[in-house]
């Protein structure tokens, strides 16, 4: 047997813990969105200044071994710029977040979209490339056109229900590597 699936058999115990984590991230994110909202923001500024703060200590312990170390201490700058923005002004952080969010997912679907049709010859089932392109296309437009507040709490409860998806499909990997470890005690 694979050495490495043989591991993740071995380990099973983790991947259940991070399937169980993940439902209660998802579930906590469905049922009180706005104050997850909030703290995803609080989250990301905080990860903004410490990353920050750590660029620059990095660029200054390296400036000896690299000629650009100085790009450290400025990406760690607005680093830390960019975390003191998300706390002075949470609105517009969410608000570009949104449209970041929005953005990406309407080029990704248009993208999605045109490789369904350059490839409508050459594989079978590009419809559905076509339409999981077409479906991000429509929710980036859906998070443009609607409220911000809406727009935002939707893409909470989406986060959410992403992660609930994301931690049954851990759990039962889990238990699946647990019946593979089982059966390594027989071979």
């Amino acid at each position: 047997m694979d050495p490495r699936l043989m591991a993740a058999a071995r380990d099973w115990g983790w991947v259940l813990v991070r399937g169980i984590i993940a439902i209660i991230f998802g579930l906590i994110a469905i049922f009180t969105p706005s104050e997850t909202a909030v703290a995803l923001l609080i989250v990301f500024g905080w990860f903004a200044i410490a990353d920050g703060i750590v660029n620059i200590v990095r660029a200054i312990m390296l400036r000896e071994y690299r000629h650009t170390w100085w790009l450290g201490i400025v990406g760690g700058l607005l680093g830390i710029g960019i975390g003191i923005v998300t706390f002075t002004f949470p609105a517009a952080t969410a608000l570009t977040v949104l449209y970041l969010v929005a953005s990406w997912a309407v080029v990704t679907g248009a993208l999605q979209i045109i490789a369904a049709i350059a490839l409508r010859r050459e594989i079978e089932g590009e419809w559905l490339l076509g339409i999981g392109g077409a479906i991000s296309l429509l929710f980036g437009l859906m998070l443009f056109i609607t409220d911000h507040t809406t727009a935002t709490i939707a893409l909470v409860y989406l986060i959410g229900y992403f992660a609930i998806f994301t931690g049954v499909s851990l759990v039962v990997s889990a238990f699946r590597l647990r019946q593979l470890k089982e059966l390594q005690r027989f071979v």
